[in-house]
């Protein structure tokens, strides 16, 4: 890390995803290491989702002989069928958190520089408030999630502590933060509890998290008062306004199966009508301020322009999606509109195609106006390939992690 500020910082979401075959963490992050020593930065920015659990394997090896067995019972009719389409979908939402994975994953972060991280949806999941189940892989055996426990949430903190012990990797981990960036604020916050469908079920590790945040009014109010403090605060010495959350405010996505967006049903994630009334908020606040809203969630890369329709003014925002920190991306998204109209919201795609990759972006403020550049980790092949370790010199294998240092790492962390 620099010790002259460069008035920069790097910027992903949706990272730390492991699991066999579902992302390019590994490569990612190597990529990440490699560009930093010639492109420093003063911090990194980490948008949330930082942890996926995996999907119970022996719920899948059940379904696949369900699936054999099925074929003799498509004859049958009405409501036994339904139940048992019911219990298949039931069974697919069973996770299976792997201690060991998680941890290693927040290893593989860059070291001695400042991470600001942020929690996404994954992060807030926990057992007996949502429709998934959760087992955490301890040793041979599985071991049921008790009822709003947040293992994920609680394995993150104990990960986050540790890191700084043994890997030397620094990260404040939270749910809002507040950076002077040279002539511009960035402000991170947390979008989960704008989620009209969700944001109930996250409530017991939000008081994990804080143990003053004791309702769902509570916590939409603490944020509130961050967001408008922060603004009075910083509003005469800045001219430019960053804010990263983990859901986009609105976006394209196509969905799986249907490669071509002018095809696909509703390809317009419909806005949090709470988050949509912050931004107003924010942008009648602070109205001669440029406002840029980086995010992720989504598992791609997407620009755009999200204009709201506020006291019979616009509101501009510019938005850039990066959920390409690791995980596996979504369907590449093929013959959008440009344009698209919900309401009092618009949303305009920038028409260059973007880059289908992982990668990070480049968030530079040293100049007057800030500006964006997304790092490809893969640049030639276009997309998540399936990565067993990179060759050295040689063109042998590197082992990723020396077995010793596993070993240690297994005994810090081991979940009880």
């Amino acid at each position: 890390m620099t010790t002259v500020k460069t008035n920069q910082f790097i910027m992903f979401g949706c990272w730390n995803n492991l699991n066999d075959g579902k992302g390019e963490l590994e490569n990612t992050m190597s990529s990440l290491k490699r560009y930093l020593p010639t492109n420093p930065v003063d911090f990194i920015a980490v948008a949330g989702d930082n942890y996926y659990p995996g999907k119970d394997e022996k719920k899948k090896e059940e379904k696949g002989e369900k699936g054999e067995k099925g074929e003799k019972k498509k004859e049958e009719k009405g409501e036994k069928k339904k139940e048992e389409k019911k219990k298949e979908k039931k069974d697919d939402k069973t996770k299976q958190i792997i201690p060991e994975k998680l941890f290693r994953g927040f290893g593989l972060l860059p070291d001695n520089i400042p991470i600001k991280m942020i929690l996404g949806n994954h992060d807030l999941d926990t057992n007996g408030v949502g429709d998934s189940t959760y087992k955490l892989k301890d040793g041979p055996e599985d071991v049921p999630e008790e009822p709003g426990a947040c293992a994920i949430l609680e394995l993150e903190k104990r990960a986050v502590e540790n890191m700084a012990v043994v890997e030397n990797i620094q990260i404040e981990f939270d749910l809002m933060h507040s950076i002077v960036v040279g002539n511009t604020l960035v402000l991170m916050i947390d979008t989960s509890m704008y989620d009209p469908d969700d944001s109930s079920k996250f409530i017991p590790c939000y008081i994990r998290q804080d143990s003053t945040l004791t309702s769902y009014e509570t916590i939409i109010e603490r944020q509130h008062l961050f967001i408008k403090t922060e603004l009075n605060r910083r509003n005469r010495d800045v001219s430019h306004l960053i804010i990263i959350g983990h859901h986009p405010i609105t976006g394209v996505k196509c969905k799986q199966g249907k490669g071509d967006c002018a095809t696909s049903e509703n390809p317009l994630i419909e806005p949090f009508p709470r988050f949509i009334e912050e931004l107003k908020f924010i942008g009648n606040m602070v109205p001669n301020l440029p406002i840029t809203y980086l995010c992720a969630d989504l598992h791609l890369y997407q620009m755009g322009t999200v204009i709201i329709t506020s006291r019979s003014r616009l509101i501009v925002i510019h938005q850039y999606i990066v959920g390409t920190g690791g995980t596996e991306l979504d369907p590449k998204i093929r013959n959008a509109p440009e344009r698209y109209e919900m309401n009092e919201l618009v949303y305009v795609i920038e028409p260059i195609p973007p880059p289908y990759n992982h990668g990070f972006l480049h968030c530079d403020c040293s100049s007057g106006h800030p500006n964006f550049r997304f790092i490809q980790t893969n640049p030639d092949h276009g997309g998540t390939k399936k990565r067993k370790g990179l060759k050295n010199k040689r063109g042998t294998r590197k082992l990723k992690r020396s077995k010793q240092k596993r070993k240690k790492q297994r005994s810090l962390y081991h979940y009880k």
